[in-house]
């Protein structure tokens, strides 16, 4: 869900003494009081930042403010012949600050605005040009580093590329976009949009258009608007001179009326304020179509903090007062604050209609795997998806980057065993099917490269195990799919009543992994192959034969004939290794089953006799 007013920062309200202003290179609000004589404020929209104050002398009315990004230097622009840089004190803010001037190339040129590029480069942009200027705040001049000559009807500036586009032309929609590199200004290839026509939109204003980044690609957005419909196009752009922007997607909403943009996690979010609906977008569920629709639409959530500091915030959504800024920000004066919007998966599947573009979008987002594979779980148990679909999902899950070049979320084998594997093993649900979505998670794994994790290994052990599914375990042991490791083995010895092959493979195993003899003949024993096991030590290691097990082994016996096998082994063998204590138990254990076998043996014959007799 979109939630707002979670974090608020204050200002005065624009009166004839206050004006207001917000950096949106800086990402900050600055309240100018009395033309700067009564004070000036800048505060961020982060918790860690502290609020700036100063005062100036009344040189007039201020313009324009915009801060370095070190939080040391302010820039103002009152007459637009000159900037103020102000160099702010480190601890007493309330006393005047240093202050000195720039003055551009050719005196009387006309600055329309300031951006800092760097926390000693600023760009001046002009009536009539462009300049780059270094700034020596130890000897409060600055150096020309280069300018260019143009006459823009407006311009904007994207901080996070270091770009400044400029539109000319009758309709000013010829963009002209120019880098920043290396104390340089760069030209790119100028480029027409296609904003519509209109009777309300005669030609293309700043407004009308975003720079941003999605999923790393750099994009110019503009709404376009005719008297049928209306939407966004996306122009692909570049920083490379040789490359000329392209129309790349068009947005569709077909939505009459105000409308505004944000851009949150590579999602763009249009607010229509008429019927105070936003629409999501994301191009990277389907990236191949041009005509791009909204995956879901939401309806803006006011946080609680919003709601506890402000009694008339029913009226806050989508109101009228908005001023938006890139990427998140919404200035509303009739309140006097500055918030952000941020976007809440966690809860958001029962917006989605089909729930692979739930999967495919929240994959696309920096979120944690958790709720995701929680309700792919329950969604699972409602019998939402196909073995298809499973194929499809785990294919999003373990392609390399370079084929998933929109995936954000990390997801492996031992997430799907315990998020979604096993609490399917516990509930009520088709083992069979479940069997499948294991194999398949397997299976593209495999054609991945991606090795069986052992955890998952075991949880697939168990699901085989519980659905009694003995023979494709037996396969998948056999074409050692099933990891080789003694734990396996020994489960796979105890379930020999119920599928006798599945002994011999854990001895299989055992013989493979052992680097000693003593499981194998462990197992023997304790499945009473007492003969077997004293063989197999013999082939190894006939000093490391567990005695005493074996003798204890064959007095639990009620085999008579093992008895005296046992018994006849041991009187015929000189153990060596046995001391003082372990020789005394081992004789006492024999002498025992001597004793048993002779009185075995003794009621044997006289039932015998006793038989023969009657007869």
């Amino acid at each position: 869900m979109l939630v707002i007013g979670e974090d608020l920062v204050s200002f005065d309200r624009s009166t004839q003494a206050t004006e207001f202003f917000y950096d949106n290179t800086a990402k900050k609000i600055c309240t100018v009081r009395g033309n700067g004589v009564l004070g000036v404020t800048i505060k961020s929209l982060k918790n860690n930042e502290n609020d700036i104050s100063f005062r100036l002398d009344d040189n007039g009315v201020v313009l324009k403010v915009k801060m370095s990004p070190d939080s040391k230097y302010v820039c103002a622009l009152r007459n637009p012949t000159y900037v103020e840089v102000i160099v702010l004190p480190d601890n007493d803010l309330l006393t005047k600050p240093d202050c000195f001037e720039i003055y551009p190339k050719f005196k009387g040129s006309i600055i329309n605005d300031i951006e800092w590029i760097n926390n000693s480069t600023i760009l001046l942009i002009m009536e009539k040009g462009l300049e780059l200027r270094q700034i020596n705040f130890d000897r409060k001049k600055s150096s020309l580093l280069k300018n260019i000559s143009i006459i823009s009807e407006w311009h904007m500036y994207f901080a996070e590329a270091k770009m400044i586009v400029a539109a000319t032309g009758h309709s000013k929609n010829n963009l002209n976009p120019f880098i920043i590199t290396h104390n340089n200004i760069q030209k790119l290839a100028m480029f027409d949009v296609d904003y519509g026509s209109s009777k309300n939109l005669e030609t293309l204003n700043a407004e009308n258009i975003l720079i941003t980044y999605i999923y790393q690609q750099l994009y110019c957005a503009v709404f376009r608007f005719t008297e049928k419909e209306s939407n966004i196009y996306l122009y692909e752009m570049s920083t490379k001179t040789s490359d000329i922007p392209f129309l790349k997607y068009v947005l569709k909403y077909n939505h009459f009326g105000a409308v505004a943009l944000h851009v949150i996690d590579n999602v763009l979010i249009l607010h229509c304020q008429e019927i105070k609906k936003s629409y999501l977008y994301d191009i990277g569920i389907n990236p191949n179509d041009k005509d791009q629709y909204p995956v879901i639409s939401q309806i803006i959530n006011v946080h609680e903090i919003f709601k506890n500091t402000f009694d008339e915030w029913t009226n806050f959504p989508y109101s009228d007062a908005w001023i938006t800024c890139y990427p998140n920000i919404i200035i509303d004066e009739s309140f006097a604050m500055v918030t952000s919007i941020r976007l809440d998966i966690s809860d958001i599947v029962d917006s989605f209609e089909n729930k692979m573009d739930y999967i495919r979008f929240y994959l696309n987002r920096n979120a944690p795997h958790n709720s995701l594979l929680e309700n792919i779980c329950d969604l699972t148990f409602k019998n939402t998806f196909t073995l298809n679909n499973f194929t499809e999902i785990f294919g999003w899950f373990f392609s390399p980057q370079a084929e998933e070049p929109f995936r954000k979320v990390e997801i492996k084998q031992i997430n799907i065993a315990h998020f979604i594997l096993n609490p399917l093993l516990e509930k009520d649900f088709d083992k069979k099917f479940l069997i499948n979505i294991a194999l398949e998670a397997l299976h593209i794994s495999n054609e991945n490269g991606i090795p069986i994790n052992l955890y998952f290994a075991d949880v697939l052990v168990s699901i085989l195990i519980k659905a009694k599914d003995f023979s494709r375990l037996e396969q998948l042991i056999q074409y050692k799919v099933i990891p080789d490791t003694k734990a396996f083995a020994f489960d796979f010895v105890s379930l020999e009543n119920e599928y006798p092959p599945l002994a011999q493979l854990a001895m299989d195993i055992l013989a493979r992994i052992s680097k000693t003899p003593e499981p194998i003949a462990e197992i023997l024993i304790n499945k009473g192959r007492l003969v077997e096991a004293l063989k197999y030590m013999e082939l190894h290691d006939t000093d490391k034969i567990n005695i005493i097990k074996v003798i204890d082994a064959a007095i639990q016996s009620d085999n008579t004939q093992l008895k005296y096998a046992i018994s006849q082994y041991f009187s015929t063998k000189k153990v060596q290794y046995l001391n003082g204590e372990m020789a005394e138990t081992v004789n006492e254990l024999l002498n025992k089953l001597d004793s048993l076998f002779i009185d075995e043996n003794i009621n044997e014959t006289t039932e015998n006799i006793i038989t023969d007799n009657t007869h």
